[in-house]
């Protein structure tokens, strides 16, 4: 049996250290799948802690290009001589994308939902609401069966659903800490809808 690289061993460390839930369930797999999920946790983490962090919205802009160029870095073969020393995981996810042929779309979709959180998430209807729970939670869920291996077509649309599903719950759970950074999840519609609601029970 090989040993596990260095960029396996850092995705590892970075997945057991900051996600519990996912850890235990990740050591269940086998240890190739097991590897792939990891890199692509630790990818996807990389991205929330630039959108979660205190950088300025222009600077944490620039990151995400860079972030993006990486992922491109990735799918071009780039990662595989080793120049991302300093980036390990890249080396680890740049396997998974070729080993499982992950399309890179979903990745994208990842991207583009982590710009919808920098620009201050405020969102008119559910529709718009849903598009970003799809951006940011069910592609993951779309990359990680890819990994798992399936047969069912209708499998993608329990991984889209459930993904939409636990990000709505993280929604309501963060109100509070997602309000103190500017970001008002609740779809503008239905809490004009509500406030209309408490008026009128009120009069």
């Amino acid at each position: 049996m090989s040993r596990p690289s260095a960029s396996e061993r850092w995705a590892t460390r970075l997945t057991s250290a900051g996600a519990t839930n996912f850890y235990y369930s990740f050591v269940f797999l086998p240890r190739e799948k097991r590897r792939a999920i990891e890199s692509v946790y630790a990818f996807a983490r990389r991205g929330d802690d630039l959108v979660d962090g205190e950088l300025p919205q222009e600077e944490a802009f620039r990151q995400i290009a860079r972030y993006r160029k990486a992922l491109d870095d990735c799918y071009t073969g780039r990662c595989e001589s080793g120049n991302f020393g300093s980036e390990p995981q890249l080396e680890a996810l740049a396997d998974t994308v070729r080993r499982y042929k992950i399309p890179r779309h979903h990745f994208e979709n990842l991207i583009l939902g982590l710009e919808m959180d920098l620009r201050g998430a405020r969102y008119q209807k559910f529709d718009e609401l849903a598009l970003y729970c799809y951006r940011v939670a069910s592609t993951i869920g779309l990359i990680a069966i890819e990994i798992f291996g399936y047969q069912n077509p209708q499998t993608r649309d329990y991984a889209v659903n459930l993904g939409m599903a636990l990000q709505l719950v993280n929604i309501l759970r963060d109100l509070q800490s997602d309000a103190r950074r500017g970001r008002v999840y609740l779809p503008a519609e239905d809490l004009d809808r509500r406030a209309a609601t408490r008026t009128r029970s009120s009069s």
